[in-house]
This record gives C-alpha cells, structure tokens and sequence, in this order.
C-alpha cells in the first residue's frame, strides 16, 4: 500500500519519513501552546497565535542547523548507496529528534512557571495574612487602611516581572532558565518579533 501522504510505495499506508513529518508538526504545535501559556494572554488568538508561529520558527531553524551538521559528518555516497529514499528518510528522523527535545524544553519550562507562579500566591497570601494579623490591624481588619496595607504587602511579596523585550514589550521575551541550556532552541525565546530564521531548504518536508 503506497503512503497516503507522498504516494511511496510499498509504505503499509505512511512511509517512515511521512510519519516522522506528521509527529514534527504535533510536536511543533505542542510546543508553541505550551510557550503561549507563560508568554501571552489565552484569550487572545493573535498573541498566541504570535508565539506559536515564533517557536515554529525557532524549532525550524534548529531543525535545519542540526541537518546541516549531520551533512557535514556524512559520506554523501553511503548515505545514497542506502537506498533510494535514504536522505529523505534520515532528515525526517532528524527532524523529528530535534522537535522531539525541543517539546521537551518547553514542558519542563510549563512546570517550572507554573511552580514559580504557585510560588508567588502561596507568599503573597502569606504576607496579606500576616499583615492582617499586626496588633495594629487587628481591631479593624476590614478597614480600608488594614485593607490596603494588606494588599500592599502581598504585592510586595511578589517577585517582580522579568525585563521586557525592546521591540515588542512583552516582559516573556526574555531568554528563559531551561531555554537557555545547551539543547535545540540554543537560549532563543519566543518573542515574535524575531527575525525569521535564514534558510529556505526544508529537507524534512
């Protein structure tokens, strides 16, 4: 049965390049989700939409960076003397290696934010409280002045936002701790107005 995606023969309906090129698109749309989540409001569909086609970009370059390499430690001849399909097939499973780890970074970065947001409203409520509990307060807690203090506290006790990002303003922009290992994306972040990454051969497709 041929490949229901590029026609190839004797496939059992997906060759092995084809497959590998469906999960690199699942794996790119996971990941571009997983970054909007820390890096644009969710109910906007253009902001998530902006980081999602930054990370694919992202993810494409590295994806092109790591053929690139893999070509120069390649005998050209043994790879073609492989088979027919055999270039085709190894920038498939390259692409997908590379996809592969970059997914991976970013839902170790999801948990990491989400640790450290969990973080911050656990002190700040602590803070709120223990401003509340100031013998001073205590007599009027609802008074606007316990009130405000209060909240004042819990502000404080939160950690401030990153920088943010001269060309387009979101404070996510910047380069994030696990990103910034050595690994697929290289440190890059997610902002989109990055410029597009410079190549045009998309072997893996």
């Amino acid at each position: 049965m041929a490949c229901e995606d590029c026609g190839r023969e004797r496939s059992a309906g997906l060759c092995e390049a084809c497959g590998h090129r469906r999960q690199v698109e699942v794996l790119i749309g996971e990941a571009g989700l997983l970054a909007a989540t820390w890096s644009a409001d969710l109910t906007d569909p253009v902001a998530v939409a902006a980081v999602a086609a930054a990370v694919r970009a992202a993810i494409e370059a590295d994806i092109a960076a790591e053929w690139a390499e893999f070509q120069k430690i390649t005998d050209p001849a043994a790879l073609e003397a492989a088979g027919p399909d055999a270039v085709e097939d190894a920038a498939a499973h390259n692409a997908f290696l590379v996809a592969e780890s970059a997914a991976a970074e970013y839902r170790h970065e999801a948990l990491v934010m989400l640790g450290r947001s969990e973080d911050a409203q656990a002190e700040a409520r602590q803070a709120y409280a223990t401003e509340l509990a100031k013998p001073w307060h205590q007599a009027l807690p609802d008074s606007d002045d316990a009130q405000r203090a209060a909240t004042e506290a819990a502000a404080k006790a939160r950690p401030a936002p990153p920088s943010t990002c001269s060309p387009c303003g979101w404070s996510s922009c910047t380069p994030s701790p696990a990103l910034s290992r050595s690994g697929p994306l290289r440190g890059r972040s997610a902002c989109p107005s990055s410029p597009p990454a410079r190549w045009t051969a998309r072997p893996w497709r």
